[in-house]
């Protein structure tokens, strides 16, 4: 693993290089769930080994989508008593940055919010 490209209360991402191809990859370390081993009314508890139902389930949707548009999950791969996930690379940011430039940029401009968010909703197309 290489550099930290993003922090979350769920994960940690690095940049990394994927020995087989040369690739840069970014590599998602979820954390364990600090909360009691047992669902809750909301199916987001954990499960024994520290994995959340929720990360269970994102995992699953993410291997199963394919889309132009959005991040492609590679590869997971167990990693201690959680999981990590190995998606393409993309440089230039996360998307809350690339909203918030471009909130700026129309602030500048003179743009009203609505034009702004026009944006970020094509990239979520």
């Amino acid at each position: 693993k290489g550099e930290t490209i993003g922090t979350g209360t769920y994960a940690t991402v690095y940049r990394a290089v994927r020995r087989d191809t040369g690739e840069s990859v970014a590599l998602k370390k979820l954390r364990q769930a600090s909360v009691p081993a047992r669902p809750s009314a909301s199916g987001t508890g954990a499960l024994p080994g520290g994995l959340t139902i929720s990360a269970l389930r994102e995992t699953k949707a993410l291997q199963e989508l394919r889309h132009p548009c959005i991040v492609r999950l590679l590869e997971v791969i167990p990693y201690k008593h959680t999981l990590a996930l190995v998606f393409e690379f993309c440089s230039g940011g996360d998307l809350e940055q690339l909203i918030r430039q471009q909130a700026k940029a129309a602030s500048d401009t003179g743009q009203s919010k609505a034009g702004a968010s026009g944006g970020a909703n094509a990239l979520s197309a």
